[in-house]
């Protein structure tokens, strides 16, 4: 395979990975503190997406007086 670059294949952690882990632990349950983040994040994008209104989707009311 000469001639073939391998530079895609060489991907670097944006995060040093040669560390111990830190787990937050609250009774029985035990998380990863990077994978309680993104549970995290994961849960406030669900409210945003909830809370914040459709462009375009005006009050109900105002449609049905036409």
């Amino acid at each position: 395979m000469r001639g073939i670059s391998t530079a895609p294949f060489r991907l670097h952690a944006l995060v040093n990975l040669n560390h111990p882990n830190h787990f937050l632990q609250w009774g029985w349950l035990s998380i990863s503190r990077s994978n309680a983040i993104v549970v995290g994040l994961m849960v406030v994008t669900f409210m945003a997406a909830v809370a914040i209104p459709f462009p375009g989707h005006g009050d109900a009311d105002q449609e049905e007086v036409r």
